[in-house]
């Protein structure tokens, strides 16, 4: 059965015997998603599978469904796994999130973005090595960018650009976003600012015993810039982001490694609902490692920059690039 309520359609299927079973409810919540920015909520009550199956059916149909609505689908299975915390009855919801194909368009304007704050064009195969793909793809990107104006060919095949021309409006365009989590704090749980979050997730980077947290996750953002002593004319931190690199074709992530971060910290599936904690996954290598002995791990600055234009902070972003040409 089916319940609309405002932005939202939830589905809820009781005591399913089979995959069978699930594979139709999820369809026809995807179908509910078509023609609308609603937001598809499934509830498996009291199953009668193995959670394990449940995950697998799930993960599945999602992998097949366009980007668009399966970034709004969202599984509650209640059986699958409870927070200890003072809220014992709250239940995770969407633990698991589809990794989707790289973005390759925002994968190589990452990297020029660095390049470019060194002044150091790329040539297209240096591209392809630090991207780990075939040429294909990044030949299409590059095609595709150059065209737009965005990107230049220089002499001998280098690649360069200006990131003043980046905006919010020219990424979208482009169809240049990369895939982003985006996690709240649910309901009852205390916020934190951006601040505290920060400052926690320094301590989860030195402490190299929690997933991810040892090695792949990188401090990004508004955060990351003035950490690093670049001068920013902004106060306070909007949110905290993160840049998560992704190494393996797996075709879900557990995001329960940002309980480690904050126990209330949820999937926020809307990308126009605010998020205290946003988290972007990266393919590609970085092209410097100047931040490699500061104290704290930076994403690159490519991706710092991007963080920031996606807060709407262009003026702010452009400063901060301009402090490694000084």
């Amino acid at each position: 059965m089916s319940q609309n309520g405002r932005d939202r359609v939830i589905r809820v299927v009781e005591k399913p015997r089979s995959g069978r079973d699930l594979r139709s409810e999820i369809l026809s919540l995807a179908s509910a998603l078509v023609g609308n920015a609603e937001i598809g909520t499934l509830r498996v009550l009291d199953p009668l599978i193995a959670t394990v199956k449940i995950q697998g059916e799930w993960e599945q149909a999602l992998a097949v469904l366009d980007p668009d609505i399966r970034r709004r689908m969202v599984l509650d299975n209640p059986g699958r796994e409870r927070k200890e915390s003072s809220r014992g009855d709250y239940l995770i919801s969407n633990l698991f999130a589809p990794i989707e194909r790289p973005n390759y368009r925002f994968e190589v304007l990452r990297l020029l973005i660095e390049a470019a704050a060194h002044d150091k064009p790329l040539s297209m195969q240096k591209l392809v090595a630090m991207i780990g793909v075939s040429k294909t793809p990044i030949q299409s990107a590059l095609s595709l960018l150059t065209e737009s104006g965005l990107v230049m060919k220089m002499s001998r095949g280098n690649y360069t650009m200006q990131p003043a021309g980046i905006s919010q409006e020219v990424l979208g365009r482009l169809q240049a976003y990369p895939q982003t989590l985006r996690f709240r704090f649910g309901r009852g749980a205390t916020t934190r600012k951006a601040k505290d979050l920060f400052d926690r997730a320094q301590q989860l980077m030195g402490g190299g015993e929690a997933p991810y947290w040892d090695k792949d996750i990188y401090l990004s953002g508004v955060a990351a810039a003035q950490a690093s002593g670049h001068s920013i004319d902004l106060l306070g931190l909007p949110r905290l982001d993160l840049v998560l690199h992704v190494w393996s074709a797996k075709q879900a992530l557990n995001t329960s490694f940002m309980r480690t971060l904050d126990d209330g910290l949820e999937l926020e599936p809307s990308p126009l609902e605010p998020a205290s904690v946003v988290v972007t996954l990266v393919h590609g290598h970085r092209v410097h490692d100047d931040e490699a002995s500061h104290r704290i791990r930076m994403a690159s600055p490519g991706d710092i920059f991007l963080s920031m234009i996606d807060l709407g902070l262009k003026g702010q972003a452009l400063e901060y690039l301009k402090g490694f040409a000084e």
